[in-house]
């Protein structure tokens, strides 16, 4: 299975090379890593990511958040470049071992896979099974894994949230109107920091406040109008990044 690996980054070079150095090394499956940096002023952070030769690297000069940087990501390596899954990884959270060849398992023995997750500390889900396989359904957070079949059927992530909201919440709504079931698999992954609002440039907990009515009123909008679900990508497929290494 081709996966492509999106990641993140703004800032706090500490902790993106932490979890560079402890995912890259952990992952258990082959994958070509793309990143976006969101407009880090700290030149560290862009000279780490240029000296690990990701496959594809966008420098960005503002900071767009979050769904406008996976979007394009996604959209070049699932519709240009034809891999089978792409994973989402932040700057800051560390990994289990072996997180994505265990995901990729998964992904090829329940093809109805939605997101697939190792939850970012604990959960209050129930102990279930899909194809004999341990799995805990629900929405899920944290480093997600799709199929290219998800992005085909869902699309790409709403950006009208702004650059932060509940933007994974929303995905894995539409995933289950689409048919796919959301899960967590067995492990753990660790969020640094994650109390700290401010460290992505902007105040998480206030976009979240502000953009939640907007998330709740949504889910009856998908369910009244089912057309609404899939969200298409923005044209054709551009190389619009500041830097792109093939």
């Amino acid at each position: 299975m081709k996966v492509a690996v999106l990641m993140l980054s703004y800032e706090r070079y500490d902790t993106f090379k932490m979890v560079l150095d402890h995912n890259l090394k952990n992952a258990g499956h082959p994958f070509d890593l793309f990143i976006w940096d969101n407009g880090s002023q700290d030149y560290r952070v862009k000279q780490l990511a240029r000296s690990i030769h990701p496959y594809s690297l966008y420098l960005s000069d503002n900071n767009v958040g979050i769904a406008k940087a996976l979007n394009i990501m996604m959209d070049t390596a699932i519709r240009l470049h034809k891999y089978d899954a792409v994973h989402f990884m932040a700057n800051d959270i560390l990994e289990s071992k072996n997180w994505l060849s265990d995901k990729v398992k998964y992904l090829k023995a329940i093809p109805e896979s939605g997101m697939i997750s190792i939850c970012p500390g604990e959960h209050m889900y129930p102990y279930g099974e899909i194809a004999g396989r341990p799995a805990f359904v629900g929405d899920v957070i944290g480093n997600c894994m799709i199929s290219r079949q998800v992005y085909d059927a869902v699309g790409k992530f709403r950006e009208d949230f702004g650059r932060y909201g509940p933007i994974d919440n929303d995905y894995n709504v539409r995933c289950q109107m689409k048919g796919f079931v959301n899960y967590y698999i067995p492990g753990k992954s660790t969020h640094l920091d994650d109390h700290n609002n401010t460290l992505y440039g902007y105040d998480k907990a206030a976009s979240v406040q502000a953009t939640w009515p907007v998330h709740v009123a949504s889910i009856q909008e998908y369910i009244n109008n089912p057309g609404r679900v899939y969200i298409a990508p923005d044209g054709e497929t551009t190389m619009n990044m500041a830097e792109y290494v093939p």
